[in-house]
């Protein structure tokens, strides 16, 4: 799975790839993508668009940029709308209300990591300084998961792509 965002900003959109060998898409890049043979779906509650069946020749252009060609969305987590799924968005003025742990507080040994497949995410309450809240996975082979830091005290700002994904 992939995610990319219209240059605007305004539109994200995931994509599925046939085999994890078609996943050629690296952070920062531009891309020029062949739909033909691809399944178009929107999905509804929230509303958002899944691309299916793409391979890595579907891939016409992929040029890198800078961070500055990215846009720049700043929102508390009550002013999130579906537009904002799968686009890279700074919530602003956020906490992690409980604080035990690393970033991934489980026990790893039950984790791919050991060769152990029962859990590969972990979703962590995220607070909004409004009263809004939702949870951010982490994947587990994250470096920073478990690196000696303690969480962090107090509010501030997180950034990444917001997904809407069952926990399963």
């Amino acid at each position: 799975t992939a995610y990319i965002e219209s240059e605007d900003g305004r539109y994200g959109f995931r994509i599925i790839t046939q085999t994890a060998d078609d996943n050629i898409f690296l952070p920062e890049t531009k891309i020029r993508l062949m739909l033909e043979g691809t399944a178009i779906n929107k999905e509804q509650d929230p509303e958002r668009y899944t691309i299916e069946n793409v391979t890595a020749d579907m891939v016409v252009e992929s040029s890198a940029v800078s961070s500055g060609e990215i846009p720049v969305k700043m929102k508390h987590i009550n002013d999130l709308t579906d537009e904002d799924i799968y686009t890279y968005v700074t919530l602003t003025d956020c906490e992690i209300p409980v604080r035990k742990g690393g970033l991934t507080p489980v026990n790893e040994g039950y984790t791919y990591l050991f060769n152990n497949d029962k859990i590969s995410k972990f979703p962590i309450l995220v607070r909004g300084i409004d009263g809004g809240s939702m949870y951010m996975y982490t994947n587990m082979k994250c470096p920073y998961r478990r690196d000696g830091r303690r969480l962090p005290y107090g509010k501030g700002n997180i950034s990444g792509i917001i997904v809407h994904e069952k926990y399963v």
